[in-house]
């Protein structure tokens, strides 16, 4: 894989460079940012192709989708068919938090290359002051995944992702270490009820109690 130049932006120095880092990303640049819960890397979901190279950055199979990471809940109605009564209880209580929701989207809302042309799309909103500036510049969406390559843990620092992805992405943003450095849970919701995909930083119990069992 060619080897691309890599800018590394300190988070204090964050905001003066926002508009360039947007301008870039939506010209089709790979972001990797920090986020409450793990390092993420990023792309534009106006660029379908750079979506598709981080899947080879990472050596990720093109069946295991990505989900998207936005800025403020009003916008998950531009990607998502249906909000469950339960998934909004959840959103309500845990959001902007470590939880990534499961949820039927949208005909033709993102690229195909996003979700592998399933029925369905991850969705979270972070708790962390940076990844929310970084999207709200960006437009308020990327699609991500976690900031690893698939043989090796997630990232947690930035030490970590810049191992794994130094010289491969355009652009990385220093955050130190991720304040929980534990992934998102990952629950899905539909008309049939509520199930934990992937355990993470919020127990199952928290969420049954929230759904009311």
């Amino acid at each position: 894989m060619e080897k691309v130049k890599t800018k590394i932006i300190p988070a204090a120095e964050l905001e003066k460079n926002l508009d360039e880092i947007a301008g870039l990303v939506r010209g089709g640049a790979i972001v990797i940012y920090p986020t409450d819960t793990v390092y993420g890397v990023g792309a534009s979901l106006e660029q379908p192709e750079q979506i598709r190279r981080i899947f080879k950055i990472k050596g990720r199979t093109l069946r295991k989708p990505m989900a998207l990471l936005v800025s403020r809940i009003e916008l998950v109605e531009e990607y998502v068919r249906e909000v469950t009564p339960e998934a909004k209880k959840l959103m309500e209580k845990f959001w902007p938090g470590p939880m990534t929701l499961v949820l039927p989207v949208k005909k033709d809302a993102v690229p195909e290359v996003v979700n592998g042309g399933g029925d369905s799309i991850g969705v979270r909103i972070p708790d962390h002051k940076d990844a929310i500036r970084l999207l709200d510049a960006c437009g308020g969406v990327l699609a991500i995944t976690s900031a690893n390559t698939s043989q090796d843990d997630d990232a947690t620092t930035f030490d970590m992702a810049r191992s794994y992805f130094d010289g491969k992405v355009e652009i990385m943003i220093d955050g130190g270490s991720s304040p929980m450095g534990i992934p998102s849970t990952v629950v899905t919701c539909t008309e049939n009820g509520v199930s934990v995909l992937r355990k993470g930083a919020i127990s199952e119990e928290r969420i049954m109690e929230c759904c009311g069992g």
